[in-house]
């Protein structure tokens, strides 16, 4: 090496030394700004009874502020319209049957991880506020947000420390028990009744206790969103509204139609999202765990769920081409002894639903306990008009196989299953569930019968 030569290096060498402190403050400043996630998660929720999909009766101006604000998704779904289930989804990335949560009230498998395991190598804590709902503990190890639903616990956990954080929200409205806002502001003569549902004036009072719920909700929102404002954190974090699985309505909670698995999803992220955009790509709660991981640029292990980034980034409005269902009654409240088990495929044009125990009499927690005393009215009914009869009557006996046109038939009601001109699309839709079955190791009802073995106690909130 020549004299000359040695300087230079020696120069390098001298400036990598004084740009090394300022190399790692770039590399720590990098982990600081990495984004946080605020999950607000509803609990059994139609989606089409928000003004932000539709819904005429109630007033929600701090979930619309909110979509104003973000990307609306139309249309995300749960594999399961029951709550333990679909929030494992959420939490784990996998679907129900390959974790092991398929059942209500159940648990995952040993050795599943979810979104805390996930993220802990990156720096992040975990906190969930609310209803928990989800086994074991030591998988689902959030931080527990106390005192609950707060806008103080809310905000002493953003700013706890300077990690980064995921936050779940976790309401325990609008479900049942209905007693939770004010339902006197609305008068039962003058809502609108959804078509699937019998209009009577047992229907009526029950609709304006559930609206008075969900207008309760959006007060949560707003804690919340005042928290996170009052935080300092509120540009460098992703909100997200979702809606859970359907209320618990006949047709709705429970089954597998649109009114069960159909949720809403606001995602809301000011360096990402268009505010006031709207996404019409088909997603699943369990892509959620994998989006937030390629956005932190975490690496994503295998999951049934894949990242919808790019849709976020209206690269593109396409996502899946098929959704999945699976229910399972064995063990739930009002279940027939034989349990009823369901699987469905969803094409953005059609619903394939085989009921794999048709002949058994479907019951659960609506027609066995009728706590919201509307069903008894429902079966009194029954009897002025053939289209009350048929409401009824499909709830508690339904046929082995259902095909509904989603775009001629939005609320599901005209069964096309055994139609002529319609063989192709029930063998494909047959070939799609039976091969994510395989995939899934879902065998049925023999899956369904050891549903039980699965089910434990689960802390439910705190």
């Amino acid at each position: 090496m020549t004299r000359t030569e040695l300087k230079i290096d020696m120069r390098q060498t001298i400036v990598l030394i004084l740009l090394f402190p300022l190399l790692f403050f770039h590399c720590k400043s990098e982990q600081e700004i990495q984004p946080n996630l605020v999950f607000i998660l509803a609990d059994d929720l139609n989606k089409e009874d928000l003004p932000i999909y539709g819904g005429t009766n109630i007033s929600t101006p701090h979930i619309n502020q909110l979509a104003s604000e973000g990307m609306k998704f139309d249309h995300i779904f749960t594999a399961s319209a029951m709550c333990a289930p679909t929030r494992m989804q959420l939490y784990t990335g996998l679907h129900p049957v390959r974790s092991g949560g398929y059942p209500n009230h159940s648990r995952v498998k040993p050795g599943v991880k979810s979104i805390v395991q996930h993220l802990a190598p990156y720096g992040y804590r975990c906190g969930l506020s609310g209803k928990w709902h989800v086994k074991p503990l030591e998988t689902f190890a959030f931080d527990k947000v106390e005192p609950g639903l707060a806008k103080d616990a809310y905000l002493s956990y953003m700013t706890q420390d300077d990690r980064p954080f995921v936050l779940f929200v976790a309401s325990k409205e609008p479900h049942v028990k209905w007693n939770k806002g004010d339902a006197t502001k609305f008068d039962p003569a003058t809502i609108k009744v959804p078509g699937y549902l019998i209009d009577n004036p047992e229907t009526r009072l029950a609709l304006t206790k559930y609206y008075a719920e969900i207008e309760y909700l959006d007060h949560q929102v707003k804690e919340v969103m005042e928290a996170l404002d009052e935080s300092g954190k509120a540009e460098n974090t992703i909100v997200m509204f979702a809606t859970e699985q359907g209320a618990q309505w006949p047709g709705c909670k429970w089954t597998l139609y649109d009114r069960g698995v159909a949720a809403g999803l606001v995602v809301k992220y000011p360096p990402l999202v268009t505010p006031g955009s709207v996404s019409r790509a088909m997603v699943n709660y369990i892509d959620v765990l994998p989006t937030f991981m390629d956005i932190i640029g975490a690496e994503i292990p295998g999951m049934d769920g894949k990242s919808f980034l790019n849709v976020l980034q209206q690269e593109t409005d396409e996502h899946d081409d098929y959704v999945y269902g699976i229910h399972t009654q064995k063990g739930a409240i009002g279940s027939p002894e034989e349990g009823y088990p369901i699987r469905s495929v969803r094409s953005k044009d059609y619903l394939y639903i085989k009921n794999l125990r048709p002949e058994v009499h479907y019951s659960n927690a609506v027609t066995d306990r009728d706590g919201e005393n509307y069903w008894q009215a429902w079966l009194r009914d029954s009897a002025l008009s053939e289209h009350n009869a048929f409401l009824a009557k499909r709830y508690i006996k339904r046929p082995a196989t259902e095909l509904y046109d989603i775009k001629a038939d939005p609320l599901q009601l005209d069964n096309l299953a055994g139609k002529e001109g319609l063989n192709e699309v029930v063998n494909e839709l047959e070939l799609q569930l039976t091969q994510w079955m395989e995939q899934q190791g879902d065998e049925g009802v023999k899956t369904e019968d050891n549903a039980p073995n699965r089910v434990g106690k689960i802390e439910i909130t705190h």
